[in-house]
């Protein structure tokens, strides 16, 4: 099991220290000597709920909280996993992942591309590296992944440890799907010289993850800290006759904190796996200020944190709140400002976007016709991003049009095939080819008024002959 002087395992979904140190009025939290917190619509009580199990409060700041540390730093996702489709932009470039398809399967191998040559390399400093074995950094054959977040000069992800991976079970009468092995944690040096080990994610998860597999996972960096999503999976097959069997699939999920200058993981929301599992894991991960948000869609109604709501967790207390209701698909926070989607009327299959002031609880739609629907919102800079098919669009605070642009024009394509996110100056598109053709715009010229070029960066996939993970 973990080891308990580097983890406390502190608070499960319900998250019980909602309790801590202080009376809950109207669910409004009074905090560090009666600081009034922005106004919340509900806080998350600390009542018996039968899918989840109470792990122990703790004091305020054990989480760990260093305010000169970089605030949010998010993976830029554009679709699927983090592992395998993240962009992540560094001081002279940015970092992104390609998958290396050959006659043994596939993988992952991690480059980089300098923004001033317009050179994209391997992220591997080792001479003469064939990119297939436990001592390449970009394409490591024992530690099964990739970086999701470039953070503080370091880049971060979560892998499978193949090592671990267990043997056939001994009982004839069980028989399990090969489990991905033990998650651990890694960094990667940004010059690729040094992949290192830095936690072993299992000792975050109070029960034991035999034959599990990673599903799927999320993380980003913040104040100090990373955050991590993972989705846990088993699935065996019981013997029940001669010649049948019954299969059983269980699922869970995790969310835990790793404090990098204190080499500390925490656990903070943690759903059990078991069997026809309907609660919904955290997604869509993204810091602000004390908080980290998340994302819920409907599950169950044991879920206490069921629903299709935003929450946020105060980074040092624990305490969980909802911050708003209804919201489907996409959101993005930035400062005290909410952008979210959610049904145009009760009855309507369209989305739009509103504005909410996390301050004041104000909120205000950016698109008043049913007809102006959205598929996804994000922030860029002071401005907002509504995305709607293959269309990207820039709105102010007032839903007032700046500008817009369209997916690279020689793809025709359902709007389901391609999508956006934005960075500290690039706009990036990927589009669904045979190879997954990744593009980026500056997205201050869209707002100019001038027209700006797309230009292709990268294709995810990668065929070679005679691939080998040996």
């Amino acid at each position: 099991m973990a080891n308990n002087k580097k983890i406390r395992y502190i608070i499960n979904t319900v998250l019980g220290a909602v309790l801590l140190a202080g009376a809950v009025t109207a669910g409004v939290f009074l905090l560090r000597g009666g600081e009034e917190l922005p106004p919340v619509l509900e806080s998350i009580p600390d009542e018996s709920i039968a899918n989840y199990e109470k792990m122990g409060d703790y004091a305020e700041g054990s989480l760990g909280y260093d305010p000169n540390k970089a605030a949010d730093v998010p993976s830029l996702h554009m679709a699927g996993d983090s592992r395998s489709d993240s962009i992540m932009e560094a001081e002279q470039g940015w970092y992104y992942v390609k998958r290396i398809f050959g006659d043994r399967g596939s993988t992952v191998r991690v480059c980089f591309h300098d923004d001033a040559s317009g050179e994209d390399v391997v992220l591997c400093a080792r001479p003469e590296c064939t990119h297939n074995t436990e001592y390449c950094v970009a394409q490591n054959s024992r530690y099964l992944g990739a970086p999701g977040v470039y953070y503080e000069g370091r880049l971060y992800g979560v892998s499978t440890d193949a090592a671990s991976a267990e043997e056939e079970s001994q009982d004839p009468n069980i028989r399990y799907s090969v489990g991905s092995g033990t998650p651990v944690l890694m960094r990667y040096a940004p010059d690729g010289t040094a992949l290192d080990k830095l936690a072993d994610l299992s000792e975050g998860v109070p029960d034991a993850l035999d034959h599990t597999t990673l599903h799927s996972v999320e993380i980003i960096g913040h104040k100090g800290a990373l955050w991590i999503k993972m989705l846990l999976y088993r699935e065996y097959s019981v013997r029940v006759g001669e010649n049948s069997a019954k299969t059983t699939y269980e699922s869970g999920h995790v969310l835990l904190h790793y404090d990098i200058e204190k080499d500390k993981l925490t656990t903070i929301l943690y759903d059990p796996l078991r069997e026809n599992n309907y609660t919904s894991l955290p997604s869509q991960l993204q810091g602000a200020g004390d908080y980290v948000y998340f994302r819920k869609e409907s599950g169950t109604l044991k879920d206490p944190l069921d629903g299709n709501n935003i929450y946020r967790i105060h980074i040092q207390t624990g305490v969980v709140e909802k911050v708003a209701e209804n919201v489907r698909c996409s959101y993005a926070v930035q400062g005290e400002r909410l952008v979210y989607l959610k049904k145009f009327s009760k009855n309507s299959d369209h989305l739009v976007a509103w504005l909410k002031d996390l301050r004041t609880g104000e909120e205000i739609p950016l698109q008043t016709k049913e007809t102006d629907y959205a598929d996804g919102v994000c922030f860029a800079g002071e401005y907002i991003g509504i995305i709607r098919g293959g269309t990207f669009t820039f709105v102010n605070d007032k839903g007032e049009l700046l500008g817009e642009i369209s997916a690279p024009a020689d793809h025709a394509l359902p709007h389901d095939c391609i999508s956006f996110c934005v960075g500290e100056t690039d706009l990036y598109a990927s589009v669904q080819t045979a190879n997954w053709e990744y593009y980026a715009a500056k997205w201050q010229d869209i707002i100019s008024g001038d027209t700006p070029q797309w230009e292709l960066l990268w294709e995810r996939y990668e065929y070679q002959e005679n691939h080998s993970d040996e």
